[in-house]
């Protein structure tokens, strides 16, 4: 009620689906019956994004489609490794997560693909966003030069719970990093930057 009196009925629309898709689909129907839990359940961790877009523009443009699938394709990664740590808790309820069905090093592969689905999308900002593209994917290069250098850590060494906990604190830190970086790119600085770098590449290219 509060965000079709205060914002728009599509940005209430898209909270209550990521409600509902997140209680009911994800923790009522999915989680405790499948291992792929939350490569589906990533969805509704997804839709916030979609939300903040509808809010801020009354539609979802190309900004918004990218951070949602950007989300959706960090989660399974980021979560896994969370499992990995607390595989037997899991195992005790009865709740079919990867690590516990399939064991550690299914779990790494599957960590490993996700892992790299969402380096390579990351890069996508620099074309989805309005300004400072160039910017984003110069400063993006080593969040995600970290992030996979955690997940061959653990591909390597499947059964370590350090890898699988250090991979799960970057990735929250690596989510974080990925908001402050379309922040700044925003800024007149990041405008500048991205001015000038145009600039030097067309002076190279004309070299």
């Amino acid at each position: 009620m509060l965000l079709v009196s205060g914002v728009n009925c599509l940005a209430a629309g898209l909270s209550l689906l990521g409600l509902c898709s997140y209680v009911l689909l994800y923790t009522a129907l999915l989680k405790p019956r499948t291992t792929q839990n939350i490569v589906v359940g990533g969805v509704a961790g997804a839709i916030p994004p979609l939300v903040g877009a509808a809010a801020a523009t009354g539609h979802i443009g190309l900004g918004g489609w990218w951070l949602f699938a950007l989300v959706m394709v960090w989660t399974p990664a980021h979560f896994w490794a969370l499992a990995l740590l607390l595989r037997e808790d899991y195992r005790a309820v009865g709740i079919p997560m990867l690590p516990v069905v399939k064991g550690p090093v299914v779990t790494a592969r599957a960590i490993s693909r996700y892992g790299w689905a969402t380096v390579l999308l990351s890069g996508f900002g620099i074309l989805a966003l309005p300004t400072g593209g160039l910017f984003y994917g110069l400063m993006l290069l080593p969040y995600n030069n970290r992030l996979l250098q955690l997940v061959h850590r653990l591909a390597a060494d499947p059964d370590s719970l350090t890898n699988a906990k250090g991979l799960f604190r970057w990735s929250i830190l690596y989510l974080f990093g990925i908001c402050l970086l379309l922040i700044l790119s925003r800024s007149a600085l990041a405008a500048h930057l991205d001015q000038q770098m145009i600039a030097l590449m067309m002076q190279m290219g004309v070299g």
